[in-house]
């Protein structure tokens, strides 16, 4: 089986990827360092979990199954 796609084209696909949202990678790496390095200070885990509310996604209510 051969597939539709050489490496090179894969991992142009990484490329452009990084190349459309490089300013968000920045914040994000921001971002993620704050809650790591509270956890390494010592502090109490606030930080953290106010890190991880950020990135949460909100929950969606269950969709009721129509017969």
């Amino acid at each position: 089986m051969t597939m539709p796609f050489t490496v090179e084209d894969f991992l142009l696909v990484f490329r452009d990827e990084n190349a459309a949202i490089w300013p968000a990678q920045i914040i994000a790496m921001v971002l993620g360092l704050v809650p790591l390095t509270a956890l390494f200070v010592g502090r109490n885990g606030t930080p953290i979990v106010a890190g991880l509310a950020l990135v949460r996604k909100p929950c969606q209510e269950p969709q009721q199954m129509s017969l």
